[in-house]
């Protein structure tokens, strides 16, 4: 039920009130007001309206409590806000301060990174980088005043602005500066190795060097049932080719070199885009080593001095006979 607080009828007393509640319907409701159980009643001769379902707490007329509140109402309404008083040059002088720190501190971090990038090439020990890293942090408390900051009002929160911005942008230029094309710590890639042999009656048979996931160990193909063993069998002064890809970012010193069994390495001879082969005319034992083990190594250089040894594995090693 909706309460309307509505005063009473003119020239009528607290005891007249009362009084005349007495002579009609009344019963307990709480006090809008005060939040205390009273007496109500329930007339519209009473409460001079229309309508007789509505009633009133003769004591919200007279509750301190209802007087409080009604005066906390009107100033509340009475309440205005005021924005402070915005000073908008020392907001750009201090908006310039900020963004001088800034640009200041990602110079600052970027010679430490190009010094991470270099002093890393030398001693080929990345781990260096890391400590020069935390110099790096530790001096901008020290650094900062000689560069006309001033710390009296500095914060946790500008520390740790200053600090990331100083970390990333030491993490950008060493990465960017530690790797192709401004440098290169890898050696050459040699990859896709494979083996063709002139096959009498079968003509050319490529077996390629793969990887065998259930073995655990790199392998050699089979074509059309035939191995790249049983191929070489005989040592019928068979033709064969020695086929790899060899690649660098930077480049390679001269054409990679191979040594077959247990002769002396000799050149391969560049024949498409990074692939290089090595042709062997009329293969023989003295191309074997000792216990007739058929295999080999490449050695490919890069033009920083990086080299790389490819050798087969034991399980790709083929005895013959």
């Amino acid at each position: 039920m909706n309460v309307t607080p509505i005063h009473p009828p003119p020239n009528y007393s607290r005891l007249e009130v009362e009084f005349l509640a007495k002579k009609v319907k009344i019963e307990k409701r709480k006090c809008i007001a005060c939040q205390s159980f009273s007496r109500i009643a329930l007339t519209e001769v009473l409460l001079g309206i229309a309508s007789g379902k509505t009633f009133i707490c003769y004591c919200l007329f007279e509750c301190p409590m209802a007087k409080k509140r009604r005066k906390k109402e009107a100033e509340a309404e009475k309440y205005e806000f005021k924005p402070p008083d915005f000073d908008e040059r020392q907001f750009l002088i201090d908006e310039m301060k900020a963004t001088k720190r800034v640009i200041l501190t990602v110079a600052y971090a970027g010679l430490f990174g190009a010094l991470a990038a270099g002093a890393t090439s030398a001693v080929d020990a990345p781990s260096f980088g890391l400590l020069i890293m935390i110099l790096g942090l530790i001096s901008l408390k020290y650094v900062f005043p000689l560069m006309g900051i001033d710390l009296s009002k500095f914060t946790k929160r500008t520390w740790l602005e200053s600090g990331a911005w100083f970390f990333f942008t030491f993490m950008a230029l060493w990465i960017l500066m530690y790797n192709p094309p401004f440098s290169d710590h890898a050696g050459p890639d040699i990859e896709e190795i494979s083996v063709s042999v002139n096959v009498e009656g079968s003509g050319w048979l490529q077996f390629d060097y793969i990887f065998e996931s259930e073995a655990g160990a790199h392998t050699w193909s089979e074509v059309n049932g035939t191995s790249l063993a049983s191929a070489l069998q005989g040592l019928n002064n068979t033709e064969i080719n020695i086929t790899a890809r060899v690649a660098d970012a930077s480049g390679l010193t001269g054409n990679p070199r191979i040594a077959i069994g247990v002769r002396s390495p000799v050149e391969m001879t560049l024949v498409d885009d990074y692939l290089y082969t090595y042709s062997i005319a009329s293969f023989d034992s003295s191309y074997l080593k000792a216990d007739y083990l058929f295999t080999f190594s490449i050695v490919a250089e890069d033009g920083n001095g990086t080299s790389t040894t490819f050798e087969l594995d034991s399980h790709a090693e083929i005895p013959l006979d």
